[in-house]
């Protein structure tokens, strides 16, 4: 049913500008966006494609897609999680209008990390950051990622990556994120490499949208690799 969700979705954002231009406005290309089934929901449509599908009312009504107030992820661009293959397993929005409250959307219950799907399995490094917009960046640049989707459940997270023989923290610039960084570092020992973003950019979504972005990540992650080892 997610799946289903999720290829509606995609098929909407091909016929919104103002999704489409929100997510160029955050450094995602559009091959990008068609890669990783990016999607977005107008809000209205989804249930009908579902009833279309042959899902049955009710396992519509609980699969989470659907709040008393009408759609979960209405005016948001949608980010599906995969399971091994192509099975969509969870879903995430982030608001188009900066204006909404709340920006952030996510499928009710625990949160998987985002990303480990698509990694294969026992990748040799990955990149652990914290949200949506950074993993998304990290994937246009054929960086090995996943997002914590915040600073919590860090013991949960590090267990689900304990496959990896390295795992660069970059976080969001700021007190929390550091202090991720450090709770990181001790879960994860000699494991673990931090990677500092420049003070300037908050995060490395957005040190995507600015010159020469790939490049200074690409140098700092050489850096956290030698202070590592």
């Amino acid at each position: 049913l997610l799946t289903a969700a999720a290829r509606f979705y995609a098929g909407r954002l091909r016929r919104s500008p103002e999704a489409q231009a929100y997510l160029r406005s955050r450094g995602i290309r559009p091959e990008t966006a068609r890669r990783l089934g990016l999607g977005y929901a107008p809000g209205s449509g989804l249930r009908a494609h579902l009833a279309e599908a042959g899902y049955a009312p009710e396992r519509v009504r609980r699969s989470g897609l659907f709040t008393d107030a009408g759609e979960r992820f209405a005016g948001m661009v949608v980010v599906p999680d995969l399971a091994a293959g192509e099975r969509v397993r969870w879903l995430a929005g982030r608001a188009v209008d900066p204006e909404r409250s709340p920006r952030f959307q996510a499928m009710p219950g625990p949160k998987p990390v985002l990303g480990t799907g698509r990694l294969g399995p026992a990748p040799p490094w990955v990149v652990l950051t914290e949200g949506l917009f950074d993993w998304l960046a990290l994937a246009q640049w054929g960086v090995p990622a996943c997002a914590a989707l915040g600073t919590q459940g860090a013991e949960r997270i590090a267990a689900t990556l304990a496959g990896c023989s390295r795992i660069f923290l970059a976080f969001d610039v700021d007190d929390a994120g550091r202090s991720a960084a450090e709770r990181f570092t001790q879960l994860l020992g000699c494991k673990a490499a931090v990677v500092n973003l420049p003070n300037e950019a908050a995060d490395v979504a957005d040190l995507a949208t600015r010159p020469h972005g790939y490049a200074t990540f690409r140098r700092l992650l050489t850096q956290a690799a030698r202070a590592a080892a």
